[in-house]
């Protein structure tokens, strides 16, 4: 699924659920700025995952998926 990202939408506030999931040595997506918008999700889960760059879900492939899977069983709970 691709979503379209304007400035707009990522300052509206969310008040759904939402994961941030960034590699610390990502080079195209810069972790601290991601951080500057985080105060717009109320429920927001935010990881800076380290030795991962953009492609974490196979550099830190378990801890990706850890985070993943929590999240969603989190999502799944509240949608209940």
């Amino acid at each position: 699924m691709l979503f379209l990202l304007t400035k707009s939408t990522l300052l509206a506030t969310k008040t759904t659920g939402t994961l941030f999931l960034l590699g610390r040595q990502d080079s195209s997506l810069e972790y601290r700025d991601a951080w500057k918008i985080i105060k717009n999700y109320q429920r927001a889960t935010f990881a800076i995952l380290d030795t991962a760059g953009n492609i974490l879900q196979i550099e830190q492939e378990d801890l990706f998926n850890s985070l993943t899977n929590d999240w969603l069983n989190r999502v799944e709970y509240y949608l209940k």
